[in-house]
């Protein structure tokens, strides 16, 4: 994923400064810049402007930059650059993690106290 976002910015003249870590300097693709004001994480593929406050994936980019719906993005990512959603497992979920909704008594194989017993005192 982090690939295709850097080759999505290379194609959009954008030039990505590798350091060590994550977290790599660049100029936001959306907007004016005399200095770097954003950031590519090269692990997750996120990018992040520091000025506009933008923060998304390849899909996302590509939604912006292009006015296309997700599915449009999507397809793009993949047969551009061969990329999915960041995060995402091929089901559509977060790896099948449990987000602690009402009712549920394990969060990951872990069980958990859920937001509402801490509120009424109470165990759901």
């Amino acid at each position: 994923m982090s690939d295709g976002v850097v080759a999505w910015l290379s194609e959009k003249g954008v030039q990505v400064r590798y350091a060590k870590g994550g977290w790599q300097a660049c100029k936001c693709p959306f907007h004016e810049d005399r200095s770097a004001s954003a950031s590519v994480n090269t692990t997750t593929g996120r990018v992040h402007c520091f000025a506009c406050d933008y923060n998304e994936d390849l899909i996302g980019l590509i939604m912006k930059d292009t006015g296309a719906g997700y599915v449009e993005a999507k397809q793009e990512a993949e047969e551009k650059y061969g990329a999915g959603p960041s995060g995402l497992d091929n089901r559509g979920g977060f790896g099948g993690a449990v987000f602690g909704q009402s009712g549920d008594k394990r969060a990951n194989g872990k069980n958990f106290q859920s937001w509402r017993s801490s509120i009424n005192g109470t165990t759901v």
